[in-house]
């Protein structure tokens, strides 16, 4: 299903009939401030104040999300049935907890990384993935992902970035932050002092990832994307100029009209179209539970209701793709 939301005069927003299991959420400014992510919503815990979810929104040039959106995930929608057996996670990858929003380069200098994909038939074979890397508004890196996902790029300094990432098994798009490689004769908590400044709000006591792993949107979902997007990005005339936007990687909120009283087309929709202008947020899903947070403010929160976002397995109506309950696929949430 699909439903808009505007949020109020505190930037908060709430949800209804959410689907438990695999979602989507797109962010869409109508300028560079953008976030497209895979996420999965599980039933929250009784008698358990959920934690809140912070969405990091990435800075893109503007034609850059208009043809990446449109050329993304024209791959298979389903898999062959001699594909439905296993499953890829990132328990394949992580022994330890960690935020994969914070990665530390290798002792190379580079950064290396794997896209998966939520959906049956791309468990072993991703299939090329292009990954190109911003920072401060300027094109830092581009790298093409191996036929399994696995991609590594060198170039990177510490500070925050925005991954924008396309192919044919899907897109997704966020900010993360670069940490030096580790110096292993310190302790953990005196090499990142000093060092760390985008840390999820339910992540600060978990490490640092040593890979970037990229979620990607799989194929089934993208034409809900297309449909979010397109009305916040329109066709001009003075398109190929782009338009101005805000610092990369600026939360949720951090920038101008973005979930502010009277911000300009300040919407946010659970799988629907947007319009024009403003910061929206969209959720590819289905009917269920409630949704609900806020958008508004340096480091604005996307939150919880009835639904915590987390990580659980798809539905049997769904693909049958199935993921640990640890698995943080979008940034995990506290179970306190």
């Amino acid at each position: 299903g699909k439903s808009e939301r505007r949020p109020d005069a505190n930037g908060e927003l709430v949800f209804d009939n959410v689907k438990e299991g695999l979602a989507s959420i797109v962010v869409a400014s109508g300028q560079t401030a953008y976030a497209a992510m895979a996420l999965y919503a599980i039933p929250s815990v009784p008698n358990n104040n959920s934690a809140a979810f912070e969405v990091p929104v990435a800075s893109v040039a503007v034609d850059e999300i208009r043809n990446g959106v449109e050329s993304a995930g024209h791959g298979l929608t389903q898999g062959t049935a001699m594909e439905q057996g296993a499953a890829i996670s990132l328990s394949d990858y992580v022994t330890a907890p960690a935020n994969r929003f914070q990665v530390q380069l290798q002792s190379d200098g580079t950064l290396k990384g794997q896209v998966i994909v939520p959906q049956v038939g791309y468990e072993r074979m991703v299939g090329a993935v292009d990954l190109t890397f911003f920072h401060e508004g300027r094109l830092v890196g581009k790298t093409r992902s191996s036929e399994s996902g696995a991609f590594s790029v060198a170039g990177l300094q510490p500070a925050v970035h925005s991954v924008f990432a396309v192919g044919a098994a899907g897109h997704t798009a966020f900010a993360f932050e670069v940490l030096p490689a580790p110096d292993n004769e310190l302790p953990l908590a005196q090499r990142l002092s000093g060092k760390s400044h985008f840390v999820a709000a339910n992540m600060v006591l978990a490490g640092p990832s040593d890979s970037l792993f990229v979620f990607i949107i799989p194929p089934r979902m993208m034409d809900q994307v297309r449909e979010a997007v397109r009305p916040a990005y329109p066709v001009t005339q003075s398109s190929a100029s782009g338009l101005a936007g805000g610092p990369l990687g600026a939360p949720i909120g951090g920038l101008p009209g973005a979930g502010t009283p009277g911000g300009p087309g300040a919407t946010s929709s659970f799988g629907g179209s947007m319009g024009g202008g403003g910061m929206g947020g969209g959720f590819g899903g289905g009917g269920g539970g409630g949704f609900g947070g806020g958008i508004g403010g340096l480091g604005g929160l996307l939150g919880i209701a009835g639904l915590a976002v987390g990580v659980t397995a798809i539905s049997n109506n769904d693909d049958g793709f199935t993921v640990p309950p640890i698995t943080p696929v979008s940034p995990p949430i506290a179970s306190n």
